[in-house]
């Protein structure tokens, strides 16, 4: 049996994006790219919204 993991990005006031559907609020650095590298390593499949 497989597990099951949800990622995502919320603010601070818990929202995953804007009324416009807009995400310009994430931030990226170099401390998340290298959490996320080790962290793909460890996922085989992904399922995506309809709207991502």
């Amino acid at each position: 049996m497989r597990k099951v993991t949800f990622g995502g990005a919320n603010s601070l006031d818990n929202y995953f994006a804007r009324k416009d559907d807009a995400v310009d609020w994430l931030m990226w650095s170099d401390e998340a790219a290298a959490y996320m590298a080790e962290f793909w390593k460890t996922i085989d499949t992904v399922v995506m919204g309809r709207k991502t």
